[in-house]
Protein backbone atom coordinates (compact mmCIF):
# COMPACT_ATOMS: atom_id res chain seq x y z
CA UNK A 1 0.00 0.00 0.00
CA UNK A 2 1.24 3.51 -0.79
CA UNK A 3 1.64 5.60 1.53
CA UNK A 4 -0.78 8.29 0.81
CA UNK A 5 -3.28 5.71 1.01
CA UNK A 6 -2.24 4.27 4.75
CA UNK A 7 -2.24 7.37 6.04
CA UNK A 8 -5.63 8.75 4.07
CA UNK A 9 -7.50 5.79 4.74
CA UNK A 10 -6.89 6.02 8.32
CA UNK A 11 -7.87 9.47 8.80
CA UNK A 12 -11.38 8.96 6.26
CA UNK A 13 -11.94 6.02 8.43
CA UNK A 14 -12.08 8.32 11.51
CA UNK A 15 -13.95 11.20 9.86
CA UNK A 16 -16.93 8.80 8.45
CA UNK A 17 -16.86 7.13 12.34
CA UNK A 18 -16.08 3.48 10.56
CA UNK A 19 -13.11 2.42 13.33
CA UNK A 20 -15.20 -0.06 14.91
CA UNK A 21 -13.53 -3.44 15.72
CA UNK A 22 -15.23 -5.25 12.67
CA UNK A 23 -15.30 -1.76 10.30
CA UNK A 24 -17.88 -1.42 7.50
CA UNK A 25 -15.39 0.07 4.84
CA UNK A 26 -12.62 -2.08 4.11
CA UNK A 27 -9.42 -0.55 3.65
CA UNK A 28 -9.66 -1.65 -0.27
CA UNK A 29 -13.50 0.06 -0.28
CA UNK A 30 -11.95 3.58 0.76
CA UNK A 31 -9.08 3.66 -1.03
CA UNK A 32 -10.96 3.03 -4.07
CA UNK A 33 -13.60 6.12 -2.87
CA UNK A 34 -10.18 8.12 -1.94
CA UNK A 35 -9.14 7.54 -5.63
CA UNK A 36 -12.79 8.86 -7.28
CA UNK A 37 -12.51 11.96 -4.50
CA UNK A 38 -8.69 12.64 -5.61
CA UNK A 39 -9.95 12.37 -9.93
CA UNK A 40 -12.87 14.32 -8.49
CA UNK A 41 -10.95 17.16 -6.72
CA UNK A 42 -7.74 17.63 -9.25
CA UNK A 43 -10.42 18.57 -11.87
CA UNK A 44 -12.18 21.30 -10.21
CA UNK A 45 -9.18 22.76 -7.74
CA UNK A 46 -5.80 23.92 -9.18
CA UNK A 47 -2.82 22.77 -6.90
CA UNK A 48 0.78 23.77 -7.16
CA UNK A 49 1.78 20.47 -7.78
CA UNK A 50 0.22 18.23 -10.75
CA UNK A 51 -1.07 15.46 -9.53
CA UNK A 52 -1.77 12.15 -11.74
CA UNK A 53 -4.67 10.42 -10.61
CA UNK A 54 -4.89 6.73 -11.98
CA UNK A 55 -8.12 5.63 -11.29
CA UNK A 56 -7.50 2.07 -12.57
CA UNK A 57 -4.29 1.20 -11.11
CA UNK A 58 -5.27 3.51 -7.88
CA UNK A 59 -2.04 5.71 -8.16
CA UNK A 60 -1.74 9.38 -7.01
CA UNK A 61 1.68 10.69 -8.28
CA UNK A 62 3.50 12.33 -7.13
CA UNK A 63 2.73 10.79 -3.70
CA UNK A 64 1.31 13.68 -1.93
CA UNK A 65 2.04 12.83 1.31
CA UNK A 66 5.57 11.52 1.30
CA UNK A 67 6.99 13.46 -1.81
CA UNK A 68 4.96 16.30 -1.53
CA UNK A 69 3.75 17.00 1.89
CA UNK A 70 0.13 18.45 0.32
CA UNK A 71 -1.90 19.05 3.48
CA UNK A 72 -4.49 20.89 1.37
CA UNK A 73 -4.85 18.29 -1.05
CA UNK A 74 -4.82 15.76 1.14
CA UNK A 75 -7.72 17.31 3.34
CA UNK A 76 -9.54 18.25 0.21
CA UNK A 77 -9.60 14.85 -0.82
CA UNK A 78 -10.58 13.32 2.12
CA UNK A 79 -13.50 15.85 2.63
CA UNK A 80 -14.42 15.00 -0.40
CA UNK A 81 -14.14 10.94 0.05
CA UNK A 82 -16.43 11.91 3.00
CA UNK A 83 -19.05 13.19 0.92
CA UNK A 84 -19.16 10.46 -1.72
CA UNK A 85 -20.06 8.22 1.60
CA UNK A 86 -22.14 10.39 3.29
CA UNK A 87 -24.41 10.56 0.36
CA UNK A 88 -24.18 7.15 -0.45
CA UNK A 89 -25.35 5.99 2.89
CA UNK A 90 -28.12 8.45 2.17
CA UNK A 91 -29.20 6.90 -0.63
CA UNK A 92 -29.18 3.43 0.77
CA UNK A 93 -31.14 4.30 3.76
CA UNK A 94 -33.43 6.19 1.23
CA UNK A 95 -34.36 3.48 -0.62
CA UNK A 96 -34.81 1.29 2.23
CA UNK A 97 -36.82 3.56 4.33
CA UNK A 98 -40.33 1.95 4.79
CA UNK A 99 -43.59 2.77 7.05
CA UNK A 100 -45.82 0.27 8.21
CA UNK A 101 -48.38 0.39 10.77
CA UNK A 102 -50.97 -2.67 11.82
CA UNK A 103 -53.20 -1.80 14.47
CA UNK A 104 -51.34 -0.44 17.55
CA UNK A 105 -48.18 -1.64 16.19
CA UNK A 106 -45.90 1.16 14.04
CA UNK A 107 -42.55 0.38 11.94
CA UNK A 108 -41.25 3.84 10.57
CA UNK A 109 -37.84 4.03 9.23
CA UNK A 110 -37.73 6.79 7.45
CA UNK A 111 -36.01 8.85 10.54
CA UNK A 112 -32.78 7.15 9.49
CA UNK A 113 -32.63 8.51 5.88
CA UNK A 114 -33.76 12.30 7.53
CA UNK A 115 -30.63 11.93 9.68
CA UNK A 116 -28.30 10.50 7.18
CA UNK A 117 -29.73 13.42 4.54
CA UNK A 118 -28.85 16.27 7.34
CA UNK A 119 -25.30 14.74 7.66
CA UNK A 120 -24.36 14.63 3.88
CA UNK A 121 -25.77 18.15 3.32
CA UNK A 122 -23.31 18.84 6.42
CA UNK A 123 -20.37 17.14 4.73
CA UNK A 124 -21.25 18.43 1.49
CA UNK A 125 -21.32 21.93 3.09
CA UNK A 126 -17.91 21.67 5.33
CA UNK A 127 -16.35 20.07 1.77
CA UNK A 128 -17.58 23.43 -0.45
CA UNK A 129 -16.37 25.92 2.43
CA UNK A 130 -13.01 24.40 2.60
CA UNK A 131 -12.31 24.02 -1.29
CA UNK A 132 -13.40 27.68 -1.20
CA UNK A 133 -11.15 29.10 1.50
CA UNK A 134 -8.39 27.40 -0.46
CA UNK A 135 -9.23 28.76 -3.60
CA UNK A 136 -9.45 32.30 -1.83
CA UNK A 137 -6.32 32.06 0.52
CA UNK A 138 -4.14 29.00 -0.59
CA UNK A 139 -4.59 26.82 2.40
CA UNK A 140 -7.46 25.27 3.48
CA UNK A 141 -5.76 26.00 7.65
CA UNK A 142 -7.97 26.74 9.99
CA UNK A 143 -11.04 25.86 7.91
CA UNK A 144 -11.23 21.93 8.32
CA UNK A 145 -10.87 22.84 12.31
CA UNK A 146 -13.49 24.85 13.00
CA UNK A 147 -16.45 23.75 15.21
CA UNK A 148 -18.42 25.39 12.95
CA UNK A 149 -18.19 23.36 9.55
CA UNK A 150 -20.30 20.42 10.97
CA UNK A 151 -18.22 18.20 12.28
CA UNK A 152 -17.77 16.99 15.75
CA UNK A 153 -14.07 16.27 16.72
CA UNK A 154 -14.96 15.80 19.92
CA UNK A 155 -16.62 12.47 18.67
CA UNK A 156 -15.03 12.16 15.42
CA UNK A 157 -18.43 12.01 13.56
CA UNK A 158 -20.09 14.30 11.44
CA UNK A 159 -22.96 15.83 12.60
CA UNK A 160 -25.92 18.61 12.00
CA UNK A 161 -25.50 22.04 12.23
CA UNK A 162 -28.09 23.76 14.34
CA UNK A 163 -29.70 25.48 11.62
CA UNK A 164 -30.84 22.13 10.51
CA UNK A 165 -31.86 20.66 13.72
CA UNK A 166 -36.15 20.96 14.77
Amino acid sequence: MASWSDSMVIILREIVGDNEAIPRYSDDRLIDILISAASIVVDTVSFSTPYIIDVTLQTISPDPVIEIGDKNFVVLTILKAAVIIAVAEYRSAAKMAISHRDGPSSIDTHFVADNLKVISSDAQKTYTDTELKYKLSGTVGIGILSVYNGFDFNSMHWKPSDSSRS
